[in-house]
């Protein structure tokens, strides 16, 4: 891999190059399901070449109680929230009763003000007993992906593939035997090379990733 350069233009190149990867294996009723902002680019490139269904899904933290500066778990929220606690983290934590409750509505709020600048005019659609194809960027981190894991298994959706134009070990190491497929058009000794094989690699903010979204004829 060390000889390998510039694989990738820019995010979006590399979910033009996963459209074709996954042109060849598309699940019966695939929707399309993108953690923003970083996996935006990719996802609107496909939703638009593959003619898919575009849903997202807005990962937050569920912070400490008096150290908000570190995290307990997350909340996975799209038609359907889900906490994913990290028990260990927790006990460590000193976490009282009724916390979590009430961070699970204070999130569920913020989660649903993002939905809405991202998707004004759409209402989010629920992913169970559907084919959801979860398109990840390289900077998605494994602790983030393994809750999404465990929400999807809630959610119970028909099928799973994960789209990652580059994956490595330790992100390879998190994905579940409930998943029939990983699309992959790169792998890597690590996560942090990743971005080696990109010409430019975007730090893409939520307000730009909206102004992306926000282009989408309205449902």
């Amino acid at each position: 891999m060390s000889d390998i350069k510039y694989v990738f233009e820019n995010q979006s190149d590399a979910g033009q190059q996963l459209t074709t990867a996954l042109s060849e294996k598309m699940p019966e009723e695939p929707v399309l399901a993108a953690i923003p902002p970083l996996g935006v680019p990719m996802a609107l490139e496909m939703a638009k070449n593959l003619n898919l269904p575009l849903e997202l899904l807005i990962v937050l933290d569920v912070k400490a109680p008096l150290e908000p500066e570190k995290k307990i778990g997350f909340m996975v929220s799209g038609a359907e929230p889900h906490i994913i606690m990290d028990e260990d983290e927790a006990v460590k934590h000193f976490v009282p009763p009724g916390y979590v409750e009430e961070e699970r509505r204070n999130l569920l709020l913020h989660a649903e003000r993002i939905l809405r600048e991202y998707m004004p005019y759409h209402t989010p659609e629920t992913l169970t007993d559907r084919d959801v194809i979860l398109v990840c960027e390289c900077e998605t981190s494994p602790e983030l992906l393994r809750a999404v894991w465990m929400a999807l298994e809630r959610i119970k959706p028909r099928t799973i593939t994960l789209a990652m134009p580059v994956t490595s070990e330790e992100i390879l190491n998190t994905v579940p035997s409930n998943v029939q497929d990983v699309v992959s058009l790169h792998q890597v000794a690590s996560s942090g090379e990743a971005r080696r094989l990109y010409r430019n690699y975007e730090h893409i903010s939520d307000d730009a990733a909206i102004e992306m979204v926000n282009k989408l004829p309205a449902d």
